[in-house]
């Protein structure tokens, strides 16, 4: 522990690292990487191997630290915002609890992103990943998806939420079209239309990380 982080509260430190101007700067900076670096990696590691990020076909080391760059830079983008929000200085342990959501919201966002990226080649693929996600990870990852997809189509809303429930029963659950049509809402689409609406959307999921 160097001197600056000991002789520091962790009020004062966030004070100097989201003031430039301070003689204290680039010291306070270090002394809050010295402090939260580990931390911080441990999040995005631990995140990233609950959504299997290396059956997404890209190198789990090299994500990390692409992450590890993208939480720096929301924590000191728009003049230190993620910093300056966090309100209970007097814990320490509430910081690293703040911190960890910002490290897991970020890593979730880099796991969609890949996801996007996937969804432009093989179907199979997809199929495969979800199926060794673990439940929670999956539910959480399609209700993530689903609020991008709300995003992404909030100029097109026609039949968006039927689409999306399609995607859920056809992708998600596996569930076969003839049983996906006897549900009373849908018993009316044509038989190529669950293939093409998931197809559709599973496209959509690439244009994640442009908006």
């Amino acid at each position: 522990m160097n001197e600056i982080e000991s002789a520091l509260t962790l009020e004062e430190l966030l004070q100097h690292c989201c003031n430039p101007g301070s003689p204290q700067y680039e010291k306070a900076w270090r002394a809050f990487l010295c402090q939260y670096k580990k931390f911080i990696y441990h999040v995005i590691t631990k995140t990233s191997r609950d959504f299997r990020m290396a059956r997404l076909h890209r190198d789990l080391q090299e994500n990390v630290n692409d992450i590890f760059g993208d939480v720096m830079t929301i924590l000191v983008k728009d003049d230190f915002k993620a910093l300056r929000s966090f309100r209970a200085l007097e814990s320490e342990k509430r910081f690293r609890s703040y911190l960890a959501v910002i490290c897991s919201n970020t890593t979730s966002a880099r796991i969609r992103k890949l996801f996007g990226h996937m969804a432009e080649g093989d179907p199979a693929e997809l199929t495969q990943y979800m199926k060794v996600l673990p439940a929670d990870n999956l539910w959480m990852l399609y209700e993530q998806l689903v609020d991008d997809l709300r995003t992404l189509s909030r100029r097109n809303r026609a039949n968006l939420e039927r689409d999306i429930h399609i995607l859920m029963l056809y992708k998600w659950k596996q569930m076969p079209q003839q049983t996906i049509r006897r549900f009373p809402c849908l018993r009316s689409i044509g038989e190529r239309v669950i293939e093409i609406v998931s197809s559709r959307q599973l496209l959509a999921l690439k244009d994640i990380g442009k908006y």
